[in-house]
């Protein structure tokens, strides 16, 4: 039943069946490559949330810092903060 309609399709058309292997394998090359960077942007996203995730108070220091002005330090102080809140990244 399929063949069928491919190859009515083709008569449609005029296209050899070389041709339609050649715009399949086309189609088949971009839907590969759109999965991979699909794949890339998902692998990507999921570090992301697992670097968030396993720093939930570099979050609140960031927000604390954006809402209040104050420096990192002067916010690690403030909370009584650790080493680690002291040793975070600066931005």
């Amino acid at each position: 039943m399929q063949q069928e309609k491919v190859r009515a399709m083709q008569v449609q058309r005029g296209q050899s069946q070389e041709e339609v292997i050649r715009a399949l394998r086309q189609q088949i090359d971009e839907l590969t490559e759109a999965n991979l960077r699909l794949q890339e942007q998902l692998a990507a996203r999921k570090q992301d949330s697992a670097s968030n995730s396993n720093l939930p108070h570099l979050n609140a220091v960031q927000w604390i810092k954006a809402a209040s002005g104050l420096s990192q330090e002067r916010i690690g102080r403030l909370i009584g903060g650790t080493q680690l809140l002291l040793n975070l990244p600066r931005g």
